[in-house]
């Protein structure tokens, strides 16, 4: 059975090389960092060594999970998930770049804010990535259409992580899962542009909470929807260059 299933998986993760890529580096130093903590330790995002020179912590700060295995579970199945989605539609250059604007981004902001702060974890890279499909999903194109496992985990995310900041954690989780709930039953109810407006107002609305409360997961979907809006206009103007009639050539005499 092992050996029937290898070559689809194989063909599969051939499709996403850029997201097999982060999601197994992001698996591998996340397990060190929880089994030693003294390895995280070394990488997690820390202002005041940072302006002492670490400045690789702004980038390693993104592989470790400084909140356990909950966030590790759950920033994992998010960036694997959103990240596919991603790489299947747009360039690989986009994923990087999504990655990592959001996520550095997101530290040095946090850097400035809230300069005794030390923390890790891929979330905010994984808020670019709700930003981004945020934007693309409200393009018009069919094609452009969330899946629902992505599209349930994008609201989950932005409700969720907005309503902690607010709210006790039991309640925001009730919350994150009744708006899940609502949105993803008016994606697989009604018309893909109803689910992309509705996911685009939760979205921001949570980016303009968030960001006011000095969360990196607003920054970070801040970020993303910027690479959405930038991504899509170029994407945009490329296809409109394509769709114009060559002009003739005029000959000369």
């Amino acid at each position: 059975m092992a050996a029937l299933l290898m070559p689809t998986l194989r063909a599969r993760l051939g499709r996403v090389p850029v997201t097999t890529a982060l999601v197994a580096l992001v698996v591998v130093v996340s397990l060190a960092g929880l089994f030693w903590p003294a390895f995280e330790a070394l990488l997690e995002r820390n202002p005041t060594l940072i302006l002492q020179g670490q400045w690789w912590r702004l980038l390693t700060q993104l592989f470790v999970q400084k909140h356990g295995w909950s966030q590790f579970l759950f920033n994992v199945f998010g960036l694997a998930l959103l990240c596919a989605v991603v790489e299947l539609r747009m360039r690989r250059a986009v994923v990087l770049l999504t990655f990592l604007a959001a996520g550095v981004g997101s530290a040095v902001l946090l850097g400035i804010l809230q300069p005794s702060l030390v923390d890790a974890g891929t979330s905010d890279s994984v808020a670019g990535f709700v930003g981004l499909l945020t934007v693309l999903s409200f393009r018009r194109s069919p094609a452009e259409t969330l899946p629902v496992v992505p599209f349930a985990y994008s609201v989950f995310f932005a409700v969720y992580l907005a309503a902690i900041d607010l709210l006790p954690l039991a309640i925001a989780v009730i919350v994150g899962s009744v708006f899940t709930g609502l949105l993803t039953s008016v994606r697989l109810t009604r018309s893909p542009r109803a689910a992309a407006v509705s996911l685009l107002v939760v979205v921001t609305a949570a980016t303009v909470v968030l960001c006011a409360e000095r969360d990196g997961h607003g920054f970070g979907l801040a970020i993303g929807l910027i690479v959405g809006l930038v991504a899509t206009q170029v994407s945009n103007a490329a296809l409109s260059r394509r769709a114009e009639p060559a002009r003739p050539r005029s000959r000369r005499r």
